[in-house]
């Protein structure tokens, strides 16, 4: 069951100018995805990370659906959103755009602003291939499992249905957050930097609570099929247009930081309780003839909390909505995935407008423990770079539909 925790009023936590980031928050791949960094790497180096990184996900590969530690079946490449979904919005070859990020392309860059094509976040790639195809299921669970969903049409009025996808959700970002800390962990012993141990130890924590959010929701799955209330609510939306992207997003929301300057002064102007523990946020976007669908996931009894840091839910303008929900999918998620056709339907303009919301919008700091091991090696200076206030509205918003993914 998810704990929901004591409430706590906004006036117990920090002020709005305190850094926002989460030990745990789970929206981003890792600490340096869109971070800039200061790795004066030789192309030999570089490749040598790619390795690390494969290296990362083969030892990290794992049926996470079937009874923890105990599945010996083999491991096949299992998705976010149903391959059949993906397929609505793939091209003649198979291909969709991923908007991602490239974690060794990304830590190697020396500044948020040297990405100069939009080819270094946006990846063309088979729905078969591995950056899609992922190893943390295996056929006979993953069938098992997710049969209810696949075999059938969604229906969102199901809780099981609900529940089941937000289940697949989590465990490809349980997955993601294992993969990355493997990753820092095999890279600093290669190549130790003075930020080696606090990458560590924040993907540590990352991890960590994925895996928590991870066994709960898998729980809350499994109790719900045994006859007991779920613990989750949820909400969906529907964005009337032709299939253009699927998406899976996993954030987190309480405990000692809220997130934006936004969501702060709402919470305060409402005077709404906020957990006191971190609570999961689970999207799911997904692809159909006519529309595509949105689906929102989280724990119970915190619905006029969630309605603040996700307004789209509960929208009832369809334009509004779609534009609420494109921002927070760029601001919050590495694994969008875009129509070829879509992407190519709209303006350099708006494409150049994209990339730079998902590319610059991200908390470029860290949170560092009072306790972390190695945190003393880091000078005021690197502390300071990497620990500031993302304002996520610092790019020009007087036309929010240039952000829009559902439309042109």
């Amino acid at each position: 069951m998810i704990a929901r925790g004591t409430a706590k009023r906004i006036s117990s936590l920090p002020a709005a100018g305190w850094p926002e980031h989460r030990m745990g928050n789970l929206c981003y791949g890792g600490l340096m995805e869109r971070t800039p960094g200061a790795y004066p790497f030789s192309p030999k180096h570089l490749r040598r990370l790619e390795d690390v990184f494969r290296l990362a996900e083969n030892a990290e590969a794992q049926c996470l659906i079937g009874p923890l530690a105990e599945c010996n079946e083999k491991i096949i490449g299992a998705h976010s959103v149903q391959k059949a979904k993906l397929r609505m919005i793939a091209d003649e070859y198979d291909k969709v755009y991923i908007l991602t990020s490239d974690v060794v392309k990304s830590i190697t860059m020396k500044s948020a602003n040297e990405y100069k094509r939009e080819d270094e976040f946006l990846q063309y790639r088979s729905i078969n291939s591995k950056m899609l195809a992922r190893k943390w299921a295996c056929s006979y669970h993953d069938n098992k499992t997710f049969a209810l969903i696949e075999k059938n049409s969604i229906d969102l009025n199901d809780e099981e249905h609900c529940l089941l996808l937000a289940h697949r959700a989590m465990t490809y970002e349980c997955f993601a957050k294992r993969v990355m800390h493997r990753f820092y962990v095999e890279k600093s012993s290669e190549f130790p930097s003075v930020q080696s141990n606090l990458e560590i130890i924040v993907h540590a924590g990352r991890r960590d609570l994925a895996m928590e959010f991870h066994k709960r929701i898998r729980q809350s799955v499994l109790d719900f099929q045994n006859g007991k209330d779920s613990v989750m609510d949820h909400r969906y939306i529907f964005i009337r247009s032709r299939p253009r992207i699927a998406a899976t997003l996993v954030t987190t929301r309480g405990g000692n930081i809220v997130s934006t300057k936004r969501e702060i002064e709402e919470i305060e102007r409402m005077n709404i309780l906020v957990p006191a523990i971190e609570i999961p946020l689970i999207v799911t976007v997904y692809p159909e003839i006519d529309k595509s669908v949105a689906l929102l996931s989280f724990p119970k009894g915190w619905e006029e909390f969630v309605r603040i840091i996700m307004p789209a839910f509960w929208e009832s303008d369809e334009s509004i909505a779609s534009s609420l929900l494109s921002k927070t999918l760029l601001e919050e998620t590495d694994n969008i995935m875009i129509s070829p056709a879509a992407w190519h339907a709209f303006s350099k303009k708006k494409q150049r407008r994209i990339m730079d919301q998902f590319v610059l919008t991200a908390p470029r700091h860290i949170f560092v423990p009072a306790d972390a091991e190695g945190a003393e090696l880091l000078s005021e200076e690197v502390i300071s770079e990497r620990m500031y206030e993302r304002d996520p509205d610092f790019i020009d918003h007087s036309d929010p539909k240039e952000l829009d993914l559902f439309e042109n």
